[in-house]
C-alpha cells in the first residue's frame, strides 16, 4: 500500500482499480441508479480533501492553521469588506448550502464573547493607532455579527415550519453553534442603532466612510425586522 495515500496510516486500502473494473463496460454519459441510494449519498462517498468541507479529510501532520485575533484593529473599509463576505456566506446559506460551509467559516462568529466590551483587556482600548479605533470592533463589527446571527436564527425557525424540504432545499444543521435564539430582536436592533449613531457622530471615523458602514448596519436591521 502507498504510504504517501490519503488515510494510508488507518490502514485505508486503495481500491481505484476496483471501480476502474466495475465502470469498464459504461459509457462517458451513463449513470445507474439504485433502489435508496440518493445524490447525497453518492456526494458523500467522495474525499474533498477541503477541511471546511470534507469530514473525512486528514490534514499533513506538519499542516498548521493561521492564527486568528479577533481583536485585531481593522479599517473601516477592512470593515465594510469583512460585512460584504459574512453576507455572501449567509446568501450561500439561504441557496442550499450547508451552514457549517458558509456562515460558520466566518471565525468571527465563534469568538464573539472575545469582543464583548466587558471582557476585552484594558490595552486593546488604549491603541495609539487612530485609523483603526477600538470601537470600530467592539461596537460595529460585534453588532454586525450579531445581527447576522440572530438573521439565521429567524430564518431557521421560518423554514423549519415545513414551508421547504430539508435537505434538499435547505440545510437545517446549525452545528451546535449558538444563534442568539434567546435574545430578542430588539436587543439586536438596539446594538445596531448604537454603532450607526457612534458611527455618524464620531471623529475616528473618516467621513468618506460613515455612509458605507451606517447602510451596512442599516441594511442588517432591516432585515432583522422584516424576517
Amino acid at each position: 500500500m502507498d504510504s504517501h495515500l490519503p488515510g494510508a496510516a488507518f490502514n485505508f486500502r486503495d481500491v481505484t482499480s476496483l471501480f476502474q473494473q466495475a465502470a469498464a463496460d459504461m459509457h462517458d454519459d451513463q449513470m445507474l441508479f439504485m433502489d435508496g441510494f440518493s445524490l447525497q449519498d453518492a456526494m458523500a462517498a467522495f474525499e474533498i480533501g477541503e477541511p471546511r468541507l470534507d469530514s473525512g479529510y486528514i490534514p499533513p501532520a506538519d499542516a498548521s492553521k493561521p492564527k486568528f485575533d479577533p481583536l485585531a484593529l481593522l479599517l473601516p473599509e477592512e470593515l465594510c469588506w469583512i460585512i460584504d463576505r459574512a453576507f455572501a456566506y449567509e446568501m450561500e446559506w439561504h441557496n442550499g448550502n450547508f451552514m457549517s460551509h458558509t456562515v460558520l467559516t466566518f471565525l468571527y462568529i465563534h469568538h464573539l464573547y472575545s469582543m464583548d466590551p466587558d471582557l476585552a483587556p484594558p490595552q486593546f482600548f488604549n491603541s495609539a493607532d487612530q485609523g483603526r479605533p477600538p470601537e470600530l470592533v467592539m461596537l460595529v463589527l460585534r453588532a454586525a455579527v450579531a445581527g447576522l446571527l440572530k438573521c439565521c436564527d429567524l430564518t431557521w425557525r421560518e423554514l423549519s415550519k415545513g414551508a421547504v424540504q430539508d435537505t434538499e432545499d435547505w440545510q437545517s444543521d446549525k452545528c451546535e453553534v449558538y444563534l442568539w435564539e434567546g435574545t430578542p430582536v430588539r436587543v439586536i436592533t438596539s446594538m445596531l442603532e448604537e454603532a450607526c449613531i457612534w458611527v455618524s457622530d464620531s471623529p475616528k471615523v473618516p467621513y468618506q466612510w460613515k455612509d458605507p458602514l451606517i447602510s451596512r448596519l442599516q441594511l442588517r436591521k432591516a432585515l432583522n425586522a422584516s424576517i
